[in-house]
């Protein structure tokens, strides 16, 4: 389902023709008839996507999550300016129709109306309201599409709804799996040659490096307990939705997967620090008389 709404404009072009006043009755009905059908076409995507938008509206509030009670009187709000400036579309397209019919009635038998004749002004008044009717749904068009993107920007910022793209997780996790053994491998150059500077070093700098060592080893064995967590979390990302390539924020699975996605968050803030820190103490190892915390 698109969340924003999108609508095309109707541009009427009515008017009699020739500079004696005549309506060509065919080409006026033709005109009536593709901004009717416009107009038609409008209001069922205007009913729709209002369908799609209500149906949301409840899913959320079953849900009762609490930025959506947070902003649920906004919400509703749009809801409302939407079902009104609906049934706004409604009321001109009847006005549009009925002016259609009088005309369709006087085509019947004939094809012109000259102005010196007694239904020239019943033309002429069917197609004034009829473009007036048109004007007013194109206004309230407007005010449709307003307040359907407002209640779907607001729903998109505060992230109230949208699909979870389970592959796009994947890739995620498989991008930070290839960046942590990268990172492990540098880990493990770094100990074999610190260790061998180690134990040829003098007693009195050897003591100075020991506990640098040793902190060095405890970050790098730390790093990889917490990089194995990126392979488990999603085997359990993918154990939850159940093998599906998508699920929304109303899936009942989506509480768990949202927890999970959210350790593996933390989980890559937490080796980019530990990364860092085994980084610093690599460059207090070189260098032991300034200790780099």
């Amino acid at each position: 389902m698109g969340l924003r709404a999108l609508f095309l404009f109707m541009i009427i072009n009515m008017c009699a023709c020739g500079s004696v006043q005549v309506f060509e009755l065919p080409r006026v009905q033709q005109n009536l008839q593709v901004t009717l059908q416009k107009s038609e076409n409008i209001a069922q995507k205007s009913q729709i996507d209002f369908s799609e938008k209500k149906m949301l509206l409840d899913n959320l509030a079953k849900s009762n999550a609490p930025l959506f009670v947070q902003n649920e009187t906004t919400i509703r709000q749009r809801l409302r300016a939407m079902d009104e400036a609906l049934q706004d579309m409604i009321v001109e397209k009847k006005n549009m129709s009925e002016a259609n019919g009088e005309i369709a009635s006087l085509s019947y038998n004939r094809e012109t109306v000259r102005s010196d004749e007694k239904e020239y002004s019943t033309v002429e008044d069917a197609v004034k309201r009829f473009e007036a009717a048109a004007a007013e749904l194109n206004a309230a068009v407007v005010d449709y599409s307003r307040e359907s993107n407002s209640m779907a920007d607001l729903i998109a910022q505060k992230k109230l709804y949208y699909n979870f793209d389970v592959a796009e997780f994947q890739k995620r996790v498989q991008r930070n799996i290839l960046v942590a053994q990268e990172n492990q491998k540098v880990m493990e150059r770094e100990i074999k040659r610190s260790e061998a500077v180690l134990n040829s070093s003098k007693a009195e700098k050897r003591r100075a490096q020991e506990d640098i060592f040793s902190e060095m080893r405890g970050a790098a064995n730390d790093y990889s307990a917490r990089a194995n967590r990126f392979s488990e979390l999603n085997r359990e990302v993918n154990a939850s939705v159940m093998g599906a390539a998508r699920i929304s924020t109303l899936d009942p699975h989506w509480p768990a997967v949202q927890k999970l996605v959210a350790e593996f968050d933390r989980t890559v803030l937490e080796l980019a620090d530990i990364n860092e820190k085994f980084l610093s103490k690599v460059e207090s190892f070189r260098n032991p008389s300034r200790r780099i915390k």
